[in-house]
């Protein structure tokens, strides 16, 4: 977080400094405020919210140039120490679901027991004769995959199921 500490400083103070002179700069610079002070005390704003209130921020930091560059560095780096956060949350917890419910770790196909997991989530889409099909009744499975490090036989595990995100579709039981 120290890139993101510094910045957000260099950034403040260019912000600043403009804002004596643009009324714009200082209202925009006032709606960040919170989450500048959340950033040195070492909390993340949450990145839906952030998103929200810098999107239309580009304007009021447009001019001069060095004060845009600092807005883009830090959207831009705030942006990706929260997309860094969500996948280390979301791989620590995905692990402990693992080591709670996968037993035998072979692979069925080297017989090694080194996996690699994704940090990620990923969508399966209802096949469609080829086409794609967002929304309507087309269903979507979100899978985490794990590959064997060894000969990359790759395992789709239920994101659901992980309790990594809700389930939109209920299947039936096997009798």
């Amino acid at each position: 977080m120290p890139d993101l500490i510094d910045v957000t400083m260099r950034f403040e103070a260019l912000a600043k400094k403009h804002a004596r002179q643009h009324p714009r700069v200082r209202k925009a610079l006032s709606k960040l405020q919170e989450s500048i002070e959340g950033i040195y005390m070492g909390k993340l704003p949450d990145k839906r919210t952030f998103e929200n209130v810098t999107w239309d921020m580009d304007d009021d930091f447009e001019d001069p140039e060095e004060l845009s560059e600092a807005f883009d560095a830090f959207t831009e780096t705030c942006t990706d120490a929260c997309q860094a956060f969500l996948r280390d949350k979301v791989s620590a917890s995905f692990v402990a679901h693992l080591r709670t419910h996968w037993a035998d770790r072979t692979c069925p196909i080297c017989r090694a027991n080194d996996w690699l997991v994704s940090d990620c989530i990923f969508e399966l889409r209802e096949y469609h004769g080829g086409k794609m099909v967002l929304g309507g009744d087309s269903r979507l499975t979100a899978v985490v995959p794990v590959v064997c490090e060894r000969c990359g036989h790759t395992h789709l595990f239920s994101a659901p199921r992980a309790k990594m995100t809700k389930a939109h579709t209920s299947w039936p039981k096997l009798p």
